[in-house]
């Protein structure tokens, strides 16, 4: 999956999480347990030392007494060297523990080496010097375990409200770009561009309002293309027709000069036609269910190929396009095939799947299809149709209307001849 904003984002709000939380655990660790630790080691070792003195002089009988009431408090335990606790637990004390030790062992008078052991309850034994003899003592320091479960249940839910609160805002701010990502996406060539809503923060609003801006500004100048195309084309075509009419009355003493002639006027008419159907674009159009057999006979009616070109449609078949748009760009076809190709022309339209495929077939040889790409671009003419009759737009015209039915437009050579192949989806 790409590297998106919000994979960035999250990572993001993680990584910052968990660096809060292990610097929150450090100054835990570093203002609150060890200081806390340090003042159980002073009071434990205030008490151990009072205890040494009281059990200086004392017989075993008097210390035995002594070691039980302390016992009995349940805040201390003591055990003679003769009787040590059982071991079997860690093989190394914990922090807080090392900690521990070494604060009591500095504030003991009578301690200069402290020896440890655990039990199989993970209680925690020191070996202390009480009164002149060797004793066990259990007291057990500041545990690290509860404010660490604390601080990851804190660290928990300060992770998931931050994790939550990064996805609402992510998604604040990706909604306004995917509704700007699918109105760049949803223009077409030739088409009016959408207008998508303003919303989201001021930064993400002002990329909208941009993009509306722009696209109005496209809107005029498609608007004044078309308009100054159609202009021309009109200028041009009144004094055609009245050129045409002059020579119509012109002495028919020299047929082969009016027809010459009248040719002229017939490739400036249809070169005139070209330019404006370039202009035009064909995106105001609706689509609407179309009989595919009518609109391959008036397709060709159009291409003035009626009687020359044998259409193969299967009966009854029908698809939703735009009628007037995709009779064009196979009249541009036919056009190309009667006039580079070598008849006989053959258009056939069949279903394949779900989709649309539409064929213009013609004897010749065609071009290259890997150089499609090359005369699909506007002006464009390979060499052998330099000095024929066209402007080298039909075949962008041509693609421009299939890829506004969201199709593809193929060149294919093969044994039935060279195939221009348009696919419309479903």
């Amino acid at each position: 999956m790409k590297n998106s904003l919000l994979r960035r984002n999250i990572r993001l709000l993680v990584g910052v999480v968990l660096v809060g939380q292990l610097l929150a655990g450090a100054m835990v660790l570093a203002l609150v347990l060890r200081p806390q630790t340090m003042r159980v080691a002073d009071i434990s070792a205030r008490m151990l030392n009072a205890i040494s003195l009281v059990m200086e002089d004392k017989n075993a009988a008097e210390r035995a007494r002594i070691i039980q009431a302390i016992n009995d408090d349940a805040s201390i335990s003591l055990r003679s060297a003769d009787d040590p606790p059982g071991a079997g637990g860690r093989a190394f004390p914990n922090f807080l523990e090392r900690i521990f030790m070494r604060a009591l062992a500095e504030r003991l008078s009578s301690q200069d080496v402290m020896q440890w052991r655990t039990d199989n309850d993970g209680h925690l034994w020191m070996q202390v010097n009480l009164g002149g003899a060797p004793y066990w003592v259990n007291i057990t320091p500041p545990r690290i375990a509860g404010p660490l479960v604390s601080l990851f249940i804190a660290s928990l839910v300060a992770f998931v409200v931050a994790v939550a609160g990064g996805l609402m805002l992510q998604r604040r701010l990706d909604r306004p770009l995917r509704i700007l990502a699918r109105g760049v996406a949803a223009y077409e060539p030739g088409s009016s561009p959408p207008r998508i809503i303003v919303d989201g923060p001021q930064e993400i609003a002002n990329v909208a309002h941009a993009f509306n801006d722009m696209a109005e500004r496209i809107d005029a100048h498609e608007q004044e293309r078309t308009m100054m195309l159609a202009g021309v084309s009109h200028d041009l075509r009144t004094p055609l027709a009245r050129l045409r009419l002059s020579i119509e009355m012109m002495p028919h003493d020299d047929e082969a000069l009016r027809e010459s002639a009248n040719r002229q006027i017939e490739q400036i008419d249809y070169m005139l036609g070209q330019f404006l159907d370039y202009a035009r674009g064909g995106g105001d159009e609706e689509k609407q269910p179309v009989a595919l057999s009518d609109l391959l006979m008036a397709a060709a009616d159009d291409a003035g190929m009626a009687n020359e070109v044998a259409i193969d449609s299967a009966p009854g078949l029908t698809f939703a396009l735009r009628p007037f748009a995709i009779r064009r760009a196979i009249k541009n076809l036919l056009e190309n095939a009667a006039r580079y190709g070598v008849p006989p022309v053959s258009l056939r339209a069949h279903k394949s799947m779900n989709d649309l495929v539409i064929e213009i077939v013609d004897q010749g040889a065609g071009f290259d299809p890997a150089m499609s790409e090359h005369f699909l671009k506007p002006f464009t003419k390979s060499d052998t149709a330099r000095s024929r009759l066209g402007t080298g737009l039909g075949l962008t015209i041509t693609h421009n209307i299939v890829d506004r039915e969201g199709g593809a437009l193929e060149f294919s050579r093969t044994a039935q001849g060279f195939l221009a192949i348009i696919t419309i989806p479903n």
